[in-house]
């Protein structure tokens, strides 16, 4: 399995899916993993435009209503990201 790689130190090639990794939040449970897919916005100007984390935040400014409302930041908040494992092979072929 690869190793993670810190944003800071490097991003992945736009358009490509990759794990995400992002550290433990103040609303999480003790023990709570945030490891998720994202890609680099390839059609965006922005380098470092996740593109998942973008659709939330876009969608969270659409509906959210008052000042307690609680949602994503404009930042993804990830700090680690590998590339996705190889895919098993077909067990089932004949």
């Amino acid at each position: 399995m690869s190793e993670w790689i810190k944003c800071s130190e490097r991003m992945p090639e736009p358009g490509v899916i990759v794990l995400v990794y992002t550290p433990p939040q103040p609303c999480d449970l003790p023990g709570d993993i945030r490891i998720n897919f994202d890609w680099i916005d390839a059609e965006s100007d922005n380098p470092c435009l996740w593109y998942e984390h973008n659709e939330q935040y876009e969608f969270y400014c659409h509906v959210a209503t008052g000042e307690s409302s609680f949602g994503p930041s404009e930042i993804a908040p990830y700090t680690h990201w590998q590339p996705l494992p190889p895919l098993p092979e077909d067990s089932c072929a004949n």
